[in-house]
């Protein structure tokens, strides 16, 4: 049988009766906890419509993947889909990177012409490249992308503000 604890010795949460529920309810009595809960219910909701529609966003990129996947197998593609992957990959294929680096300088060089050589984020630069059927690629694609135009030479960049020719790019 345990020793009996003397009410000195009690801590006072066990020498009030047990309420259902109560303890629950203090905790959400202060003003800090319930701008907690306030934020954290919001956060749930946003977190919950963002996966929402980053589920159904997947299960339609998942069906085209394998509709095209299918296609590749079909018509035996599978070696110029590996040549695309290997021109990713500039340390184990530095001669496939090459002619893409390039081909990527040339177009944005293109693109900042006739855009009066105005800073844009690369998010901008993607949609070009995508548009022009040059897939960036790599690991992390953000990366990728700005080493590409950093080895070109061609261009410049402001964390704050993007990328763009350099003064002297200009007149090539």
């Amino acid at each position: 049988m345990p020793p009996k604890l003397s009410p000195k010795q009690t801590p006072n949460l066990l020498r009030e009766p047990w309420e259902r529920g109560r303890d629950s309810l203090d905790r959400w009595k202060t003003p800090v906890t319930d701008d907690l809960k306030k934020s954290t219910l919001a956060e749930v909701r946003c977190l919950a419509l963002q996966h929402s529609e980053m589920t159904e966003g997947l299960s339609t990129i998942s069906a085209r993947l394998t509709a095209l996947t299918n296609l590749v197998h079909t018509y035996g593609w599978s070696a110029d889909l590996e040549q695309l992957e290997q021109a990713d990959d500039w340390r184990g294929f530095p001669a496939l990177a090459k002619p893409k680096g390039e081909k990527i300088a040339q177009l944005l060089t293109e693109y900042f012409t006739r855009n009066g050589n105005q800073w844009t984020r690369l998010s901008e630069l993607f949609l070009h490249l995508a548009n022009n059927g040059v897939m960036v690629g790599g690991k992390n694609t953000n990366s990728t992308l700005s080493a590409h135009l950093s080895n070109s030479g061609r261009f410049e960049n402001d964390r704050s503000k993007g990328w763009r020719l350099k003064g002297d790019a200009q007149r090539l």
